[in-house]
């Protein structure tokens, strides 16, 4: 994540465990990222932007649940 520019998805894979980092252009394009990941079962555990502001696991969940679309 040093010296990123953009903001940057910290996740894990659901089916290793290992942490991965998603480096996305916008905090909107973050977000979409994380919704996507929590969707296909990952664990998403912070986005951070390139001036360090971080938005926190239960942040992002709780985001991600109010936009779903009911069936």
């Amino acid at each position: 994540m040093s010296g990123s520019l953009n903001w940057v998805v910290v996740w894990s894979d659901v089916h290793y465990g290992q942490e991965f980092e998603s480096d996305e252009g916008s905090r909107q394009a973050a977000l979409d990222e994380a919704c996507d990941l929590l969707r296909v079962g990952h664990t998403v555990k912070s986005i951070v932007g390139p001036d360090g502001m971080t938005i926190r696991q239960a942040e992002i969940e709780r985001y991600c649940r109010a936009r779903q679309v009911p069936p």
